[in-house]
């Protein structure tokens, strides 16, 4: 049997705090601790080969210390002998920072669209891989496609991966269903000679498949990162292939569960007084885990009342532990005591260009 670990979205660095000791919890640490708890599983799980799907970084630009934090292991790991492949995203600007850092012989970066070969004693795997591209992706991704599919391998297992939004993935707790659109791949891209698709961008993990029955994978991201995940269980998947009459097929798609921080939204009657909404708000909070991420729509009455809790005040009446966000009047979301926002975040405006993608190299 053949095991691939495939993971995404892990936005190392975010709410990563840049000088130790501050008197508040901050999640940064826990991005970090998932990214470590999925390295650590790839080599007791036996993995063959381990993939991210892009978004290793929340942003493109981060201090030297968050980049030391996130390549080491990643080299660790190549330095065991377990290759390691990484499609950059969105937030990188399809490209990692300071490359340099991370060369070693076996990871890959997919800073271009490219198929690399890795040699096992059992089977080739073929891996085509192409960063985020932000103009018009349901165009240019079926041309690059066709410059890689000359590296298919009949008698290995040939996968696709990229970061992009695919016709048919749903987002949010109303199960927004992405259509066809110029920054929509089309699933058909998945059927040209790929035993499945390995994607990120996407932060809910699910499977499409295509036309003729190929598994189109989101592994999700690592941690939950908004509101609209706040019921979504995070983590990694396996993918096990094993050989049946000669051919590499893909035998299950396992997934495993990270920890996550719980994500509470709390809505109190705008018609409360202010003795009347500190009441509610005391009689909520034991029911809340200390260390949840917690959202409050401070109503209205409240926020512009003659009597009103300052926002201090008002934080003052969660634990420390607490990651608190307030939103007031008409719900304009405000930073929480960590700098936190629990909206989903796009820094970035650049884009990739494709170019040629007649390169290769094996393993």
């Amino acid at each position: 049997m053949i095991r691939i670990l495939f993971f995404s979205d892990t936005h190392l660095g975010f709410d990563y705090p840049r000088r130790p000791g501050a008197g508040h919890r901050r999640r940064g640490q826990d991005f970090f601790e998932n990214f470590r708890h999925v390295l650590q599983r790839a080599r007791s799980g036996g993995a063959d080969l381990v993939i991210h799907g892009g978004d290793l970084f929340y942003r493109a630009r981060l201090p030297n210390r968050i980049i030391e934090l996130a390549y080491q292991p990643l080299i660790e790991l190549a330095g065991s002998g377990i290759p390691v492949a990484v499609v950059p995203g969105n937030h990188e600007f399809a490209r990692l920072s300071d490359p340099a850092v991370l060369e070693h012989s076996g990871i890959d970066v997919f800073h271009r669209p490219r198929t690399v070969r890795y040699c096992l004693p059992e089977v080739r795997i073929n891996l085509s891989g192409i960063p985020f591209i932000r103009n018009d992706a349901a165009g240019n991704i079926p041309v690059v496609v066709k410059r890689l599919i000359d590296r298919r391998d009949e008698a290995g297992i040939n996968l696709l991966a990229m970061h992009q939004a695919v016709e048919g993935a749903q987002v949010g707790r109303h199960n927004y269903t992405f259509r066809p659109g110029a920054d929509v791949v089309s699933r058909s891209v998945f059927d040209r000679g790929f035993q499945a698709g390995l994607v990120g961008h996407i932060h809910r993990r699910q499977i499409l498949k295509t036309a003729s029955g190929i598994p189109v994978i989101f592994s999700g991201s690592t941690e939950r990162t908004s509101l609209a995940e706040q019921h979504e269980t995070k983590g990694f998947c396996w993918l096990n292939f094993t050989q049946q009459a000669g051919h590499w097929q893909l035998q299950s798609i396992d997934f495993e569960d990270l920890p996550t921080c719980e994500m509470v939204e709390l809505k109190p009657p705008e018609i409360l007084s202010l003795t009347e909404f500190q009441n509610w708000l005391n009689a909520e909070l034991p029911s809340i885990s200390t260390d949840s991420i917690v959202q409050l729509r401070v109503p209205e009455k409240i926020h512009s009342g003659a009597e009103r809790l300052t926002s201090s005040q008002l934080r003052d009446l969660f634990p420390r532990t607490m990651l608190v966000n307030l939103r007031y009047g008409q719900f304009r979301p405000r930073r929480s005591r960590a700098g936190l926002r629990l909206f989903d975040y796009d820094p970035d405006n650049r884009q990739y260009q494709p170019g040629s993608t007649a390169t290769d190299e094996n393993r």
